[in-house]
């Protein structure tokens, strides 16, 4: 699925702001030779009479989408129209473009994504999707789907190994029985079903992670002793009851029947088997393994009482189509994540990266799940598909940019997300490019979406954010500034869909003592210190001291805030200590010793306190001393007379 909600658009050279709603327009999935058809919104929010057309082009015939629109539309200042926006495909595919509307002397594309497919494939799905929940769940197994014309709903549930006959014959029946009762045809789900779904979630989230972890694990090894009925019953005063309570009473099960659900939720955690690094005898590796084993049977935990409610399938098929998957069920999607988080650390081991990195990798996406399973199950369940992507993108072969630095750049945006959100930021997901797919030219590109909800000066600040723990950082400047060109086209978004007063860039060297930066700097405030958004690169130096350093829309922050949001994605709180670095490079010459030596010797000048570079500090060492922190050549120039 994509964040819906509006977006205000300036068209540049034009008196006109226009806002639409929705910002993207999600057909979902469309059968080929069916039609649907969704409306758009759009408000003129300027001060001059605009008037919308359809662009004279030669229409892409391969294209399902296109717009309703006979004849221009004149929309006055705060006036808004509905225009028909319509999907009918001829051909299965995933379509993500534009759809382009004519606004006064602009052309604004509108996100336009559907899933089509034949009926042949959507009942293949669907038939796959039943027989692997209910090979997972047993009679608890439930899939919801829609016929060929939409004309009802149906839930098949309990049906085991079910052919394609199968599933024809049941919707023939169903056919059948509503015509002889003269019932419409556009039956929906019981809103009753909605609505244990939300107290369930609701029941679940407040249970703390680490204690419904050691349930299962002290009934996992009950069960192995055949004690399983005791520590059942031993437990149940110890907060267990809250767990039992979801069954009993939400989905309305006997306490017996709610025993042997959560007794069947334990054999099967027991029985997942353990496929994570299973080859490194290390306490460190260990570590790793327990907080993935951890996360793994949390989520299953967490998510289990919802297998017994209403699969919410149409969330997994969507997630199954970012990840280019057949549809999968919820455990199937844990899985896939956590799988691919083991990967993505052996693939990082290999490189070069060390325990330490890792344990710390591991850590952060423990903080970045917990935090998010609390956000609601769609957003949630949202959030494991972009992990399982991402720990994709880090480690795939098949991708043209380098291995390394995708993990650098993996691995470092995850650190900055966790410490943000352990600081008190809120971790809305990663925000990555859906223009195709990773494979090819396409998608490679993801940042952070942090919001702080108040600032040191009161304000709301939401960013965009890179991590990068690069070592050597010096030949990514042209890399970084594409990526803030992309994040500074996003930010306007994610300010509008967060309310937030401040939208900024940050981009974060998580490595501590990165060398390079000031050729990083050097090249991205060439490029970007016209801008009106505010940009900030933030990194530390080997003495662990933060730096921070603004590169565009600097008038825009209010005094603290830099420093709050440098502190902040190293996990500190504001008034760390954090440096400017804008404040040591404007010094007046006149306060500077000996102003030109900082350009006479080729070092990375940004990792010292400029300071040093005076006459007076340097001369009193010897040319021994100087050479041993690489400077003997200006100590030639400046001392040898």
């Amino acid at each position: 699925s994509v964040a819906q909600g509006s977006a205000s658009v300036a068209l540049a050279g034009v008196a006109h702001k226009i806002e639409l709603s929705p910002r993207v327009l999600d057909f979902g999935i469309v059968l080929v030779g069916n039609t649907r058809e969704q409306k758009l919104t759009v408000k003129n929010q300027g001060v001059t009479t605009v008037t919308i057309e359809t662009p004279i082009t030669t229409q892409n015939t391969a294209s399902p989408f296109t717009v309703v629109l006979e004849r221009p539309l004149t929309l006055s200042p705060g006036e808004s129209k509905e225009i028909l926006m319509r999907c009918s495909p001829t051909a299965s595919g995933i379509f993500q473009e534009g759809v382009r509307l004519v606004i006064g002397s602009a052309i604004l594309g509108i996100p336009a994504i559907a899933k089509t497919m034949t009926y042949e494939e959507y009942l293949q799905s669907l038939l796959e999707a039943h027989n692997t929940i209910v090979q997972d769940l047993g009679a608890y197994g439930m899939v919801y789907g829609w016929n060929k014309y939409r004309q009802f709903d149906f839930i098949t549930a309990g049906f085991p190994n079910m052919s394609r006959t199968d599933f024809e014959s049941l919707w023939d029946f169903a056919e059948q029985e509503l015509s002889s009762r003269n019932a419409p045809m556009n039956v929906q789900i019981d809103p009753t079903i909605v609505d244990k779904l939300r107290r369930v979630l609701e029941r679940l989230q407040a249970i703390e992670p680490d204690d419904l972890i050691d349930w299962m694990e002290l009934l996992s090894s009950a069960l192995e002793q055949g004690r399983f009925d005791e520590e059942y019953e031993r437990l149940l005063p110890q907060g267990l009851d809250r767990y039992q309570a979801i069954f009993v009473e939400v989905l309305g099960l006997s306490p017996q029947d709610a025993k042997n659900i959560i007794r069947e939720l334990v054999e099967s955690l027991t029985e997942q088997p353990s496929l994570f690094l299973p080859d490194q005898p290390d306490p460190k590796a260990q570590e790793i393994k327990r907080t993935i084993d951890f996360i793994n049977k949390y989520l299953k935990a967490l998510y289990g009482p919802l297998q017994y409610v209403l699969p919410p399938l149409g969330i997994l098929q969507q997630i199954a189509s970012m990840l280019g998957l057949p549809d999968l069920s919820i455990y199937g999607l844990i899985d896939l994540m956590t799988a691919r988080w083991d990967n993505a650390i052996r693939v990082m081991l290999s490189l070069g990266f060390n325990l330490d990195e890792m344990v710390r990798f591991s850590e952060a996406i423990r903080t970045l799940v917990i935090r998010v399973a609390s956000r609601g199950l769609t957003s949630s369940l949202f959030r494991l598909g972009e992990f399982a992507k991402l720990f994709d993108w880090m480690t795939n072969y098949g991708i043209p940019r380098d291995q390394r630095d995708r993990c650098e750049q993996g691995l470092g945006t995850i650190y900055i997300a966790a410490n943000a959100v352990r600081i008190g930021w809120q971790y809305n997901g990663l925000v990555l490019n859906t223009e195709g797919n990773y494979f090819t030219n396409y998608g490679d590109w993801w940042g952070a979406s942090l919001l702080l909800s108040r600032s040191v000066s009161g304000r709301s600040i939401v960013t965009i954010a890179r991590g990068d723990h690069c070592r050597q950082c010096a030949g990514k400047a042209t890399e970084i500034g594409d990526w803030i060109e992309k994040a500074l086209q996003l930010l306007p978004g994610q300010v509008t869909e967060y309310t937030a007063n401040l939208g900024a860039i940050t981009v974060v060297f998580t490595n501590p003592n990165p060398q390079g930066i000031g050729d990083v700097l050097s090249a991205l405030y060439q490029r970007f210190n016209a801008s009106d958004k505010v940009i900030i690169v933030v990194w530390m130096d080997k003495n662990g001291n933060i730096w921070w350093s603004c590169l565009g829309g600097c008038n825009n922050l209010k005094p603290g805030e830099a420093e709050q949001i440098a502190c902040n994605m190293f996990g500190f709180p504001a008034g760390c200590g954090a440096k400017g670095w804008n404040d040591l490079i404007t010094l007046p010459l006149s306060e500077v010793k000996n102003p030109m030596t900082i350009i006479t010797e080729p070092m990375d000048w940004f990792e010292v306190d400029p300071w040093y570079f005076t006459r007076e500090w340097l001369c009193r060492m010897t040319r021994q001393q100087a050479a041993g922190q690489g400077l003997e050549g200006l100590w030639d120039l400046l001392c040898s007379s």
